[in-house]
């Protein structure tokens, strides 16, 4: 009879050992998953990316480990450090929000990796709009370590008292209690319907549960005890076979499940190996096959866009070479031609169309000098100050150019013709036409973070926030950072630089607009400080 009973508090402690280590697993699988590691260890930027990544790939996370194992886990949520973090109720939550319970203050003082708190409730602190949860739960806490080690959250799953114990309840009887006590034999949790009539031939039973650091106990008057005995041995024969077979029938129903869905995973493979990139696999559901199934969607996705790119690069390339091939005029023709105008008009006194003829011609020597397609900074200031120079005659003194250098990079070489599109671009829309203010343009040039930094700024009209979105769109398709690919409204000359940079720099070259409607714009061009570029 003793050893029957002693095999009963075996089991009964080695399911709720398995309980907890379900939720310690769980736990450990949100700490450690890359995502989750990576999002809390960055500030939390307001933008579509931030929310879909926040949205499918976080917050499923969560919903993934309460539907797992809906019996054991209670509720799943994580109190992060980043308080850049949007809050989602019960989910993820700001850890001020608990930070003055020792519970929670005590784990982070402990540096552990994880703890478990019992007894705890389930709503840890006063919910908005509705009456505090008080059941009893046991709260299990994993650390989650940032990219660079510190603590950037806390997951915690709470199990509700009456889950993770019941197998303390299913065993109790008439005839015999199972309960949790501590190292000093004081009863923490027991069955209420346990009714043991004890006296002082009571037998008790300890067994350690070594997850938790408690004993599970049980108790049993001798005397009452013999005429149970045969009938408990007999319900639990029944009790295992039944739940052998069940064990079984949902093994072969998950089983059958999962076979089934890797299935048709193989299936859209196949088809993939043999270059038809339009399938998907289907998805739906939580569990890990459904999410490998998303991340092999999302690889075609990025094939197709690769192999959309790819042809429309080949494109530009052999639209360029025709417009190459187009152009092959004889230079020195131009140039002589243009230097006879400007001889012409200092003759007849007409100095400042002189020098503006001298400086369309140095634009033109500048443009079809096919030797390179670098040139150093200076010579591109240089391209800028020509154009300036010609615009002077159609304007007059309306237009003024600043240029601010850093010294050391005049010889620092870059692509040809970015500067110059750009401040066309001011002059084209930033000079008001009815009036007589005047356009004043200032051109930075300095170094960042291992980056060459060009700044075009001008006073100019400006534009609203819905035009200023659509720019930036048709830079951003341009520069090959979204899917679609399409024609420019704007013009030739930012989309045109934005394309350049693309080719030369890949995504290591950028460019950036701001403006506001009648306080002026500005664009920002990055290119890399140390790109060899001999041309």
């Amino acid at each position: 009879m003793v050893e029957t009973r002693r095999q009963t508090v075996q089991q009964v402690t080695s399911n709720i050992s398995e309980r907890v280590r379900v939720a310690r697993n769980v736990a450990e699988s949100i700490a450690y998953n890359t995502r989750i590691r990576s999002f809390f260890s960055r500030r939390f930027a307001m933008s579509g990316h931030s929310l879909r990544v926040y949205r499918d790939q976080i917050i499923p996370v969560l919903d993934q480990a309460v539907n797992f194992h809906t019996a054991s886990i209670y509720r799943a949520g994580i109190y992060t450090m980043n308080e850049s973090i949007p809050t989602r109720s019960h989910q993820i939550m700001s850890s001020s929000r608990v930070e003055h319970h020792g519970w929670f203050r005590d784990f982070l003082d402990s540096g552990a990796e994880h703890g478990y708190v019992y007894p705890n409730t389930a709503d840890h602190f006063t919910p908005t709009g509705r009456v505090l949860d008080e059941r009893p739960v046991l709260t299990w806490m994993q650390r989650i370590d940032g990219i660079g080690g510190d603590t950037v959250g806390i997951v915690t799953l709470d199990i509700l008292e009456s889950e993770i114990f019941l197998p303390l309840q299913e065993a109790s009887g008439a005839y015999e209690r199972y309960e949790l006590v501590d190292e000093n034999g004081e009863t923490l949790y027991a069955p209420v319907s346990a009714s043991v009539r004890f006296g002082e031939e009571a037998v008790r039973i300890h067994e350690p549960l070594p997850v938790l650091g408690l004993w599970v106990q049980a108790s049993f008057p001798v005397a009452d005890a013999a005429g149970e005995t045969g009938r408990a041995a007999w319900g639990m024969v029944a009790s295992a076979v039944i739940g052998f077979v069940l064990s079984v029938a949902l093994l072969y129903v998950v089983l059958k499940v999962m076979l089934r869905k890797l299935q048709s995973m193989l299936g859209v493979m196949q088809l993939v190996t043999e270059g038809d990139f339009s399938v998907r696999v289907p998805e739906g559901g939580a569990g890990e096959i459904d999410e490998l199934a998303k991340d092999f969607n999302f690889l075609i996705d990025r094939i197709n866009l690769l192999v959309s790119r790819v042809a429309d690069e080949a494109k530009e390339r052999q639209e360029a070479q025709l417009v190459a091939l187009q152009s092959q005029i004889n230079p020195h023709f131009i140039y002589n031609t243009i230097e006879l105008f400007r001889m012409k008009m200092e003759l007849t006194g007409d100095i400042d169309t002189a020098d503006a003829i001298m400086s369309f011609g140095k634009m033109v020597r500048y443009n079809m000098s096919g030797d390179s397609l670098y040139a150093s900074v200076d010579a591109e200031l240089e391209h800028v100050r020509c154009f300036v120079g010609l615009q002077s005659i159609r304007y007059k003194d309306r237009l003024r150019l600043s240029v601010d250098c850093a010294e050391g990079l005049l010889h620092h070489r870059m692509a040809k013709l970015i500067l110059q599109p750009v401040v066309e671009n001011c002059v084209l829309h930033g000079l008001a036409p009815a009036n007589e203010s005047v356009l004043e343009i200032s051109l930075s040039v300095r170094t960042e973070n291992g980056k060459v930094c060009f700044v075009i700024r001008d006073n100019g009209r400006g534009m609203g926030p819905e035009r200023l979105g659509e720019i930036r769109r048709e830079l951003a398709a341009a520069a090959g950072t979204t899917p679609e690919r399409r024609r420019s409204t704007s013009g030739i000359a930012l989309v045109n630089v934005a394309g350049r940079l693309r080719v030369f720099y890949g995504e290591a070259g950028r460019i950036e607009i701001e403006s506001e409607s009648g306080g002026g714009t500005a664009v920002r061009i990055e290119i890399p400080a140390s790109r060899d570029t001999d041309g």
